[in-house]
């Protein structure tokens, strides 16, 4: 993450931790409502959905397909950042690299899940790292923006994706990813509005019948009132009628964090359509707690152990995590609280971690420690299985076992 994200959170921080939601009643579509403003029956909350995601890694799916079968993992996610599939120069998009979109194998392997792994519905967010095109957004109407749409349409046309997901987001952390420039905020919106549009046509021209989320917003409570760009996307959410819903990522410092962004959101912006949450950790806590030779030591010393064979067990594993001070023990247990109450559709936590030979050091970003099940740092069972990990997958068995 570069210096101006950071500094970007950084900025947040005092406000959105500090910060109290304006109401603690969940805000419901109107037709969960009866006239005295009380939820109607068979309209109660319900279990959020839990999926597996796999960020940018697709080629990683296929090594835990009899993982994701034997949890009938319900629905699969990754993104495809297509930056790098279109063509620039110093004044913005200037075409589609085709032949390195049809050189690709990601929408090959993506597709394939839904044979292998057939309890999945398929999540396809799209990336595009705007500050690095040139630093802008392009304007309504341009040629750039067109660009876009002809390289995602050439995706969901490849291995007939679109006909095979359930969900497409449009965008990934826009509000750090878009550049700094002021014209960004207002041609964003034009730009997420017309995408949506375009996708609508696509869909009705092509008999594609997946749904459409924008997104996906990061840390909403800590950064809505310092990133003009989240109200404008919420904006759009809450009033094209081509979008079915927001994806928000909870990448959190305090745990309260997921439940003060999904007050917010279904609260003070009164966002009434679906709400999914791609993305789902304590990451930032966590690089409080354990950024110190002492604890980024250890689990270097535990992930060489598993490399070699010779993985700690999974007790040993969750006692260490005890006796570390400050460490937000059944996280993923208060988040699913919240999720159910502020009717979450679903979320896709993330589903693995493979072993690697990258040193942990006080400059990691410990995104491995959220994972379900970890050859990272357990190892893997007889079968070849990952072993589960018991940060998180503990208190996910019982969550899901009691829906």
């Amino acid at each position: 993450m570069s210096l101006r994200k950071l500094l970007s959170i950084a900025a947040g921080v005092a406000i959105g931790l500090a910060c109290s939601p304006e109401s603690k009643s969940v805000v419901l579509p109107d037709d969960a409502v009866d006239g005295g403003g009380q939820q109607k029956p068979g309209t109660e909350t319900i279990h959020t959905a839990v999926g597996g995601n796999f960020n940018e890694n697709i080629e990683q799916i296929e090594g835990v397909y009899k993982e994701l079968k034997a949890e009938k993992i319900p629905y699969i996610r990754s993104f495809i950042n297509i930056t790098p599939w279109l063509k620039r120069d110093a004044n913005g998009i200037t075409g589609v690299k085709t032949y390195a979109v049809e050189a690709s194998d990601l929408m090959k392997k993506f597709a394939k899940i839904r044979d292998e792994v057939p309890s999945a519905k398929l999540v396809l967010s799209i990336k595009t790292v705007f500050e690095n095109l040139p630093g802008e957004v392009p304007g309504k109407g341009s040629a750039g923006v067109q660009y876009i749409f002809d390289c995602v349409e050439m995706i969901l046309n490849t291995e007939s994706l679109g006909e095979k997901i359930s969900v497409l987001v449009l965008g990934n952390e826009p509000m750090w990813e878009n550049g700094e420039k002021e014209s960004n905020i207002q041609n964003y919106a034009d730009f997420l509005n017309a995408f949506a549009n375009k996708v609508a046509e696509w869909k009705k021209s092509k008999g594609w019948s997946f749904e459409v989320y924008a997104g996906a917003l990061n840390r909403f409570s800590v950064l809505h009132e310092t990133n003009p760009l989240i109200p404008s996307i919420v904006n759009v959410v809450n009033s094209n009628k081509n979008i079915d819903g927001i994806d928000l990522h909870i990448h959190a410092e305090s745990v309260d964090e997921c439940e003060n962004s999904l007050n917010l959101v279904r609260g003070r912006y009164k966002v009434t359509k679906k709400i999914m949450c791609s993305e789902i950790s304590m990451v930032w806590k966590l690089g409080k707690i354990l950024k110190n030779n002492t604890q980024s030591g250890w689990l270097d010393d535990t992930a060489k152990k598993a490399i070699a064979g010779n993985a700690i067990n999974r007790d040993e594993f969750a006692n260490h995590f005890k006796s570390v001070s400050g460490y937000p023990h059944n996280w993923f247990r208060s988040f699913s609280q919240s999720f159910d109450k502020y009717k979450v559709s679903f979320v896709t936590a993330r589903f693995s971690a493979v072993e690697s030979d990258v040193v942990i050091n006080n400059n990691t970003t410990f995104w491995e420690l959220g994972a379900l099940y970890s050859a990272r740092f357990l190892g893997r069972k007889e079968d070849g299985t990952m072993q589960t990990s018991p940060l998180v997958y503990d208190d996910y068995a019982e969550y899901i076992s009691s829906k």
